[in-house]
């Protein structure tokens, strides 16, 4: 009897890892998209450099193997950027950028801050 039912037990819990298995087989997230890669300066800086870069080699430890596009935006030293992918890029993991060390020390997007300190000195 109880040979049977480790059997059983047996049988299910490896019916069950087949089909986690199957289910993991499917394509990669990132085949056919492209991925964004955001630079918060100017073209040519070494931000610009360490950007390209990075874009130049991240498709190919990526599975699916995205295309990869480099987009500089620049102005407000960084925050411009900074603050288009904090709320306005798409949040589906296609576009990245890098945080430079100013933006590190500002946790609040650019508006919210000067909201603050106009709110500070009305008050």
């Amino acid at each position: 009897m109880l040979s049977t039912c480790v059997r059983v037990g047996l049988l299910g819990i490896s019916a069950l890892a087949f089909s986690v298995s199957h289910a993991t087989a499917q394509e990669p997230f990132y085949k056919g998209k492209r991925l964004t890669v955001m630079v918060n300066f100017a073209p040519g800086g070494s931000t610009d450099i360490e950007g390209r870069l990075f874009a130049r080699h991240i498709a190919k430890h990526i599975d699916g193997q995205p295309a990869v596009v480099v987009q500089n935006m620049d102005g407000a030293g960084g925050l411009n950027g900074t603050n288009f992918i904090g709320e306005i890029a798409p949040r589906d993991g296609t576009m990245v950028g890098p945080r430079s060390g100013r933006e590190l020390g500002h946790p609040l997007p650019l508006r919210e801050r000067v909201a603050s300190r106009r709110r500070r000195r009305a008050g």
